[in-house]
């Protein structure tokens, strides 16, 4: 089984995919099918929740949310300067911060009524990584989010250096806070990728 790479660098990798490749960006998660059922999976989120304010940790490319209108208060994070400055070009109408959340001391400032972090935590390849993002995005949230992550180990399905597997995303999330923790959705290309809800 292959382990997690704890070189692993995301502000690097993504710097230089995002200056590299912009066709393929944030990745096949984000084009085509997976884009339209991504989008269609938080747009049903944002109904069910009505927030006043959207925190998007990993906004990456900001490829599936650049149609979806209504995001009130809505802030991207990312780790790439790149592709923030990208974003603030091409979406000058909504806010982007170049922010480390695993590294984020304190959320105050960015607290959200949701918050959405759409496959960053399967890049985390330490664990303490994985824990401190997982507890930034709750202590963020001021009502909730929805969150994808692995429902068991990818691998060796998925051979791809850049995913990590910690723990089931369910698991995780009861464990750092959250409640009524329920799956939305399921990736169309793999049945261990999940979309999450959780309640505060």
């Amino acid at each position: 089984m292959t382990k997690n790479n704890q070189l692993f660098d995301n502000r690097e990798f993504w710097n230089r995919r995002y200056a590299d490749d912009p066709g393929l960006g944030s990745g096949v998660g984000s084009r085509g099918a997976n884009l339209l059922h991504k989008k269609k999976v938080i747009e049903e989120f944002l109904q069910e929740t009505t927030p006043a304010t959207v925190l998007d940790v990993g906004c990456g490319d900001h490829e599936v949310l650049r149609q979806v209108e209504h995001l009130p208060g809505y802030v991207g994070l990312d780790v790439s300067e790149v592709i923030v400055g990208r974003n603030r070009r091409l979406f000058p109408r909504r806010r982007f911060e170049c922010l480390d959340f695993v590294r984020c001391a304190d959320t105050e400032g960015l607290r959200a009524d949701v918050v959405l972090c759409m496959e960053v935590l399967i890049h985390q390849h330490r664990r303490e990584q994985f824990d401190a993002l997982l507890r930034n995005i709750i202590a963020a949230a001021a009502r909730g989010g929805l969150i994808s992550g692995y429902m068991f180990d990818p691998r060796p399905a998925i051979g791809s250096d850049i995913i990590a597997w910690h723990e089931p995303i369910m698991d995780a999330l009861m464990r750092s806070g959250a409640r009524t923790v329920k799956v939305a959705a399921r990736s169309l290309e793999t049945d261990c990728l999940a979309f999450v809800s959780f309640a505060k």
